[in-house]
């Protein structure tokens, strides 16, 4: 966002009180087939003009979510409220992330918990940057993501019946390094094989 705004201040500087980062914000004017309906993007950009805001771009993340609820958010933002661009970030892991289970069911104090589990993460990422690599995270002996084995980014508009695709080669190459993300207690999601097809490749260190 902070690229945008400079981009912004150079180019058309009387547009960059009106452009906005779009948090974890509540939706709910759908229309259509979505009217009545409610969602939180993960991120986006704003609109406003006065004290109005139109979402303009939504954004979409999954980690070893399945392409189809990916795609659906997408529909919904496009089609139901008519975004300009939505785009998806989708993280596969190998093998698939599980929750644990008996290992946390005596959690009394779930503050305290989240807090040492923090801890805990920060001192592992420490770690492992030192080393040039970020995973896989462990807690309370229990692995917490699989390794990163497929990432791409979506870039879909409306209007248009297929999207532009960015693939990491560095993923995909072997020696790939681990996911690191949120820990979440008590959270999962499904995932399902994703179509192959012909993309473009973004390069991590670039």
């Amino acid at each position: 966002m902070a690229g945008a705004n400079d981009y912004l201040s150079e180019h058309a500087p009387g547009l960059v009180d009106n452009i906005l980062p779009l948090g974890s914000t509540t939706t709910e004017d759908f229309d259509g087939d979505y009217a009545h309906s409610s969602k939180q993007p993960d991120g986006g950009i704003t609109y406003a003009i006065d004290a109005e805001s139109n979402v303009m771009i939504a954004i979409e993340v999954g980690i070893s979510q399945s392409y189809k609820s990916l795609c659906d958010a997408k529909d919904m933002w496009i089609n139901g409220h008519h975004v300009k661009v939505c785009v998806l970030v989708c993280l596969n892991e190998s093998p698939r992330f599980k929750n644990p289970t008996t290992a946390y069911d005596n959690i009394e104090d779930v503050r305290t918990e989240m807090a040492t589990m923090k801890q805990s993460v920060a001192e592992q990422m420490r770690g492992y940057k030192s080393r040039g690599y970020y995973g896989p995270i462990a807690y309370r002996r229990h692995k917490w993501t699989g390794k990163l084995n497929e990432a791409f980014i979506e870039i879909w508009r409306g209007g248009n019946s297929s999207p532009e695709r960015y693939v990491s080669k560095v993923v995909l190459s072997p020696g790939a390094s681990h996911l690191t993300g949120m820990l979440c207690l008590g959270t999962d999601s499904r995932r399902s094989r994703l179509p192959q097809s012909a993309h473009h490749t973004w390069d991590q260190n670039k």
